[in-house]
Formats: C-alpha cells, structure tokens, sequence
C-alpha cells in the first residue's frame, strides 16, 4: 500500500510539473501588417533574445516569461511594439534538474 501512495504522488508530481510554463497572451503591442499600416508605423530591426531558468526535480525554481522577454526587447530598443514574434521553448533534461530555455525572436517597430 506504501508503494502506491509513493508511485501515485511521484506521477502527481511529474504530471502538474509539465505545466509549469503558464497560459500566455498575446502581447500588448503585437502589430500585424494592415495595423501598421493604419498606424503608420514601420519595422526597423529584428531582434532576438534568450533566457535560461531552472527546475529541480521537477519543481519550478525559475522560469523565464516569454511576455517579460518581450516588453525587454521593446524597452530596450526604445520601439513601439513588435511584429513577426516567434516563441521557441526548449529544455535540457538531467537526472535531477532541468534547464529550460525561452528564445524569443521578433521585428521590432516604431513610427515612420
């Protein structure tokens, strides 16, 4: 009986570990093409980020925000929004602990 209440909390554990990258939205100033258009805005750069966390044994300790990561880029490059973002999650496993990795890929844009 011992057994099963361990294998069963272990499987718990890994289950609600797999979501530990929350539902993301869509980022405030994600600018399609007629949207710039009508905002008279341009593209003046691409840009890419990529940031690291850490999980151990499967418990989140940091988890980087492709939401954060986004609002960097724009702050950072005094742009107005982005348009063409593309998200990219990856992770490398080890026994004990995993890394996962956000990069984030994106035009940037400001008025013309």
């Amino acid at each position: 009986m011992r057994k099963e209440i361990i294998l069963c909390l272990f499987l718990a554990l890994v289950l609600t570990s797999c979501l530990y990258i929350g539902r993301e939205s869509v980022p405030e100033k994600l600018y399609s093409a007629s949207s710039m258009n009508a905002a008279g805005m341009e593209k003046f750069a691409h840009r890419e980020m990529t940031r690291c966390g850490f999980r151990l044994l499967f418990i989140p300790v940091k988890v980087p925000q492709p939401l954060d990561m986004v609002d960097a880029l724009i702050y950072q490059n005094h742009a107005e929004g982005v348009t063409n973002l593309d998200v990219e999650f990856s992770e490398l496993n080890f026994l004990l602990f995993q890394v996962p990795r956000v990069r984030v890929s994106a035009d940037l844009v400001r008025k013309k």
